[in-house]
Order: structure tokens, then C-alpha cells, then sequence
């Protein structure tokens, strides 16, 4: 089961790499750090496949969501390490700069997936994402990972609960008291994982958009100030450019070369957004596939007496698929 009280059971070994944002409009100071939390388990061959998991909104390794995943990861030939982005996880509180995205910024993973690359050059790399890690993760196949992904290692994707562009995916579904509700624990959540535990240093950078962003009553007026004040760009659109990489559609999943399958739940209260043309340009994508089960809610995909997930089973396959996939092509 997952951690239900709160606790991981797992154990990690940290490691931190450092992080700068470069563009025309990035401020000054923008140096932090965003950490890699490698899960223990088995020695393993320097080329056994690596799984790297990028979280939810500002969840973390021990909230992935959940920690159900670990397990079934850890008793197979992965070596698996999760992304965690600035301000969250262990360096919560600790921003060295004013910098912060609530997706993450693309060029932070990029950064965190070529240190893991030159680490481990003959291991192929395979993104596993979750709810907001799902536009991150998107972004950074977009921007970084070219026709194939051969120069970062990364070979495949999936993409759990979500993926869009974030004005689209931060205006959540409103049908009901339970959705009001459900926006309501989120913006407080992400409230103080990003901004109350950061206090002190995004005050002294703007304290009116600190306060405006405190102040703010939904997720996409919330994201709005802190993309004006506190995404590392002066200018607005380049910081869309720039971290936005579902920004306008997904017209570009038609030139993807990775691999990648995206999961959606019809019964979702947050990832409910999957526009007939989202799912026309997916139709016209050779390396994308996207499935639609009917219930799962966001992220809990529940099943039997024991409260398994059969999302944690559906990535197992597609890591198996995958490395079946990387097999005929070595031949």
C-alpha cells in the first residue's frame, strides 16, 4: 500500500546538482540546486536501465503521489531516482534564489538528466511522470531531447494523470461542490510547500507579488503571479517559451521521436482536459499513444481488496515493452 501514514518506507541517497536559468530576460541571480534522490536496493551493471520519476505539483520522493511504485521498480532490473525540482522534497525552504516553478523548469531536468547520463553513459533513461510532472516532463522532451534523445539517454516516457498547457490545465473542472474542494486543498497545498516555506528570500525579491500570490483564490491565478514574478523572467512570454512546453497545443508531438504513452482517467477532477483536438494530433503521432481508462481519479487507480494500483502495474509493462523495443533496435 502506499504511505498512508505519511511515511516511506524506502530509503534514498540524495544528490544534488546544480541548476541556472539562461534567456535574454532571466534575472541576475537565478543559481539553486534541484536533487536526485536515488532509491537503494540491489547492486546493479553500470548499463541496467534507470527510471526517473518526476513528481506531482510539489510532491515529492516520499508523495510521488504514493509510494506504491517503489516496490514493484525496485524488485526488477532498474536502477530508479526521482527529480525533485526547486523548493521542494528535502530543500523545501531552502531557495538560494527567487526562483521557482510550481511544473518545474525544463531546463533544471535537462540539467538533472545529463548529469545522470554522463554518470551512467550506457544505461538508457526512461521518464516516468506524474500529474504536474507531466507537463515537465512533456517541456523537456520538447526542448531538449531533440529527434531521439540519444544525446540525454532517454528513450522512453510515460506520462501519468495530466500534461497540457498549463493556462489550460490550471483552470480545473468546477461541476461540482467536490471539484470546488479539490482546488481548494491543492491551492493551499501548493501555498505552502512554495511560497510560505520560502518566505523570507521571495519577499525580499517582491513582496507585493508575494502577497498577491498568497492572495490568489485558483491554482491559474496563482501560477499567473508567480510566472510574472518569480519563474527567473522578466519578460513574461519568454518564460512561457521557455517552461511552457504544451504552450498553445501539442502540434509538436507529431515530429516526437520518443516513445511515450499518456494515461487519463475519464472519472479525473484534475486532469480532465483531453480536447478532441488533443486527441486528433495524438492520432497523427507515430511515438504517441494515449489510453483512457474509465475510472482512477487523479493519480489513485486503486484495484482489489489490498488497494494495489494498476497504474503501478501499467508502468512496469511499459518499461518491459520498452526495453523490448531497445532490444530489436540493438539487432
Amino acid at each position: 500500500m502506499s504511505n498512508i501514514l505519511g511515511r516511506c518506507p524506502f530509503e534514498f541517497e540524495r544528490e544534488e546538482v546544480a541548476v541556472r536559468l539562461e534567456g535574454d530576460s532571466a534575472i541576475d541571480n537565478t543559481d539553486d540546486k534541484v536533487a536526485l534522490q536515488w532509491l537503494k536496493g540491489a547492486v546493479l551493471p553500470d548499463d541496467a536501465p534507470i527510471v526517473l520519476i518526476c513528481p506531482g505539483l510539489a510532491n515529492t520522493k516520499d508523495s510521488l503521489p504514493g509510494t506504491s511504485l517503489y516496490g514493484p521498480l525496485q524488485s526488477g532490473p532498474w536502477r530508479v531516482v526521482v527529480y525533485e525540482k526547486r523548493g521542494v522534497g528535502t530543500g523545501r525552504g531552502k531557495l538560494e534564489s527567487p526562483v521557482f516553478h510550481l511544473f518545474g523548469h525544463p531546463s533544471d531536468l535537462d540539467a538533472a538528466v545529463r548529469h545522470v547520463h554522463k554518470r551512467f553513459p550506457k544505461a538508457p533513461i526512461h521518464l516516468v511522470s506524474f500529474s504536474a510532472g507531466n507537463g515537465l516532463v512533456g517541456s523537456y522532451v520538447r526542448m531538449f531531447c531533440g529527434e531521439s534523445g540519444s544525446t540525454s539517454g532517454v528513450r522512453s516516457c510515460i506520462m501519468l494523470m495530466g500534461g497540457e498547457d498549463y493556462n489550460r490545465a490550471l483552470k480545473l473542472r468546477q461541476a461540482s461542490w467536490m471539484d470546488g474542494m479539490v482546488e481548494s486543498r491543492l491551492l493551499s497545498f501548493t501555498k505552502n510547500y512554495f511560497l510560505k516555506a520560502n518566505e523570507a528570500i521571495l519577499k525580499e525579491h517582491n513582496s507585493e507579488a508575494y502577497a498577491a500570490a498568497l492572495s490568489a483564490t485558483s491554482l491559474h491565478d496563482l501560477y499567473l503571479v508567480t510566472m510574472r514574478h518569480f519563474s527567473g523572467y522578466s519578460d513574461l512570454v519568454e518564460a512561457e517559451r521557455r517552461i511552457n512546453g504544451f504552450l498553445g497545443g501539442n502540434d509538436w508531438w507529431t515530429e516526437n521521436q520518443i516513445p511515450s504513452l499518456c494515461i487519463h482517467t475519464s472519472d479525473d477532477p484534475v486532469g480532465w482536459q483531453l480536447h478532441p483536438e488533443w486527441l486528433e494530433v495524438a492520432c497523427q503521432s507515430p511515438q504517441v499513444a494515449i489510453a483512457r481508462f474509465r475510472f482512477g481519479s487523479h493519480c489513485a487507480c486503486y484495484e482489489g481488496y489490498n488497494l494495489s494500483r494498476w497504474s503501478d502495474r501499467l508502468v512496469v509493462e511499459w518499461l518491459q515493452a520498452a526495453a523490448y523495443l531497445e532490444y530489436k533496435r540493438a539487432r
